[in-house]
């Protein structure tokens, strides 16, 4: 089978991501969060590109907690189980708005964090 342009190359295995991607999440998440606090406070909105499932996004809200998040995921598959998360927190339903395109087609606050 030969993909599209603008197939969603998560469409088949979307369901399956988190359970590859949790064993791997905690040392991901050091990362993040080191990343995230080594330049001092953040004020300015937050950019999460490819947002997936929303285990940065949560990440991003738990460790900033009083900046908005731009979560951009193009995948529908995975942008179901994003919003599905966002959904079940509700500290992150006005502060996370998720753009269901390409960062290139984002339209962003000036400034961003």
């Amino acid at each position: 089978m030969t993909a599209t342009p603008n197939a969603d190359p998560y469409a088949q295995s979307a369901e399956f991501y988190e359970v590859m991607a949790i064993p791997h999440w905690n040392m991901k998440r050091e990362v993040l969060v080191s990343a995230l606090t080594a330049g001092g406070p953040v004020t300015e909105p937050v950019l999460d590109i490819g947002a997936g499932t929303g285990l940065s996004t949560t990440t991003i809200a738990d460790t900033i907690p009083d900046v908005a998040i731009h979560a951009v995921e193009p995948s529908a598959a995975m942008r179901a189980a994003l919003v599905s998360r966002i959904l079940g927190r509700g500290d992150l339903v006005d502060r996370v708005t998720v753009h269901p395109v390409n960062v290139e087609r984002v339209h962003l606050p000036d400034p961003i964090g």
